[in-house]
């Protein structure tokens, strides 16, 4: 026995703990994860009487008319419909979803009245009917629920008797054939044939009496009236009692449920409810609409929106819902992406994401940026890493720039590093260009030298300077300038052949 209570313990402190992170849905809405706070209002024909945890509203009750019944309050997402019984129809179900008309009573146009002087009715939900004619008499007088019980009719057989006297005395046979007109009332069997006695007398005989089939018949009658008043009994009484009971030892199938006691087929995967079962058809399912889905068997008289998707990754169809993604620099806002938010984290940040559950299937997100680096490091951008900030102290130099997430820290007499690269750059380029171009002048020069240099080196020119130089008396110091000049001649003319000979080859 305290096994016993310790396992019902354990199981109600387990049910506690898992209803701890349920959602729970006020009167009138159900569990849905995809819409905005994680409930939403039960459809048209659905209802919730209580605060729920459930992912389905209850079906409302429908009230058959054509059994009698009628709507006495329609249903709300709150509340019930009530049914009621039109006059003249008793309820048939405890909660008056369906009614009869009761024999004694006969159904015409949905409407149920009562049996007049003449006519009967024994079957429920049946029109009445006249009494039967007798013409032998009526023996039972009818009523309202059962017919009259007529007298037997009278019928007349002629019977033929042959009488034979045989005298012992003369042994001579005299036969005598005698005529008899016998009018005998038969009731249910046929009168027996008289016998001659041995003296050749016939019997008296009595006609039988009346008494007897008048009380055999109300006996009958009575037995009749026992067995219908007994299946009234049974139907008004027994048979609601046992239908209720019934659900707990005999349930619906897998893809069932009960409604109003009765077993309704739900909806496959891809459609809803069109015509809700009733005790002359099942349930008529019918596909989902352009841009509605359901993904399992249900009852409900509509399909679920598809979630819009800022990116899709796989399209909404009639039995699955779309799965959605968020553009770059973008962050999802919950578990199923439906929604998306602008990334704010900038350089050398990244975001810090908090979820909170919202119902039994959606997660909420929240995000806050923190730095990629602590704060000892900074985020090299072009390595994609962090680095440690250099420490200028530990170099005894002050620091010019305390160094952020993305730059580094830079001292006194040190070269600021942001924009150094650049400007490398620019040097660099600028002292390729001017070399180029003092070697493009200086080439130029030479080939102008050797030109001039050509034309003096002709046989008439040659032999001009040998017979004036006798003519002249240079002094020492004119004569040691022009030997310097013939020598700088030399070495341009060796230099720019030397540069001819590399811009050739």
């Amino acid at each position: 026995m305290a096994l016993l209570k310790w396992l019902v313990f354990a199981l109600t402190f387990c049910e506690q703990v898992i209803n701890l992170d349920a959602k729970s849905c006020p009167k009138g809405q159900f569990v849905a994860p995809n819409k905005p706070g994680g409930c939403a209002v039960c459809p048209a024909g659905f209802y919730q009487p209580d605060t729920n945890e459930s992912n389905r509203c209850k079906v409302c009750r429908r009230c058959d008319e054509e059994s009698g019944s009628y709507a006495l309050k329609e249903c709300t997402a709150e509340t019930n419909r009530e049914c009621s019984c039109r006059g003249g129809f008793l309820r048939s179900d405890t909660d008056f979803s369906t009614c009869k008309c009761d024999i004694g009573n006969g159904k015409q146009d949905r409407e149920c009245l009562q049996c007049q002087d003449g006519y009967f009715n024994n079957r429920i939900d049946s029109p009445c009917k006249r009494w039967k004619t007798c013409s032998a008499g009526v023996n039972v007088t009818g009523t309202k629920v059962s017919d009259v019980i007529c007298n037997a009719e009278s019928k007349t057989y002629f019977t033929t008797t042959t009488m034979s006297n045989k005298p012992s005395h003369e042994g001579t046979k005299i036969q005598k054939k005698q005529t008899v007109n016998n009018t005998t009332t038969l009731s249910a069997t046929s009168a027996p044939r008289p016998r001659l006695t041995p003296q050749g007398k016939m019997p008296t005989t009595r006609p039988p009496s009346t008494d007897y089939h008048i009380g055999s018949t109300i006996l009958l009658t009575c037995v009749i009236a026992l067995l219908v008043l007994t299946a009234v009994i049974y139907k008004l009484l027994i048979s609601p009692g046992c239908s209720e009971r019934k659900p707990a030892v005999q349930g619906c199938g897998e893809r069932q449920h009960r409604v109003d006691g009765r077993c309704c087929d739900l909806c496959p995967p891809g459609t809803y409810v069109e015509k809700f079962c009733s005790q002359h058809r099942q349930t008529i399912c019918t596909p989902c609409k352009k841009g509605t889905y359901s993904d399992q068997y249900h009852i409900l008289d509509t399909c679920e929106e598809c979630q819009s998707c800022q990116e899709y990754t796989e399209k909404c169809t009639p039995t699955t819902n779309a799965n959605c993604s968020c553009r770059p620099d973008f962050l999802c806002s919950n578990s199923v992406c439906s929604k998306c938010e602008e990334n704010k984290c900038v350089t050398g940040e990244r975001p810090k994401r908090t979820d909170k559950p919202k119902g039994k299937w959606l997660i909420e997100y929240s995000y806050q940026c923190e730095p990629l680096c602590p704060d000892t490091e900074y985020f090299d951008v072009k390595k994609n890493v962090c680095k440690p900030l250099t420490q200028c102290s530990v170099f005894g130099l002050a620091e010019r720039f305390p160094g952020n997430k993305t730059h580094n820290s830079v001292c006194e007499g040190e070269r600021p590093g942001n924009g150094g690269d650049f400007v490398y750059v620019i040097l660099s380029v600028g002292f390729v260009f001017l070399s180029l171009t003092l070697l493009i002048m200086l080439s130029y020069v030479c080939v102008k030298n050797l030109r001039k240099h050509k034309q003096g080196d002709k046989p008439s020119d040659l032999t001009a300077p040998s017979t004036n130089t006798s003519d002249f008396h240079l002094s020492k110091e004119e004569s040691g300038l022009q030997l310097i000049s013939q020598d700088n001649s030399k070495h341009s003319d060796s230099f720019c052949d030397l540069q001819l000979e590399s811009l050739t080859d």
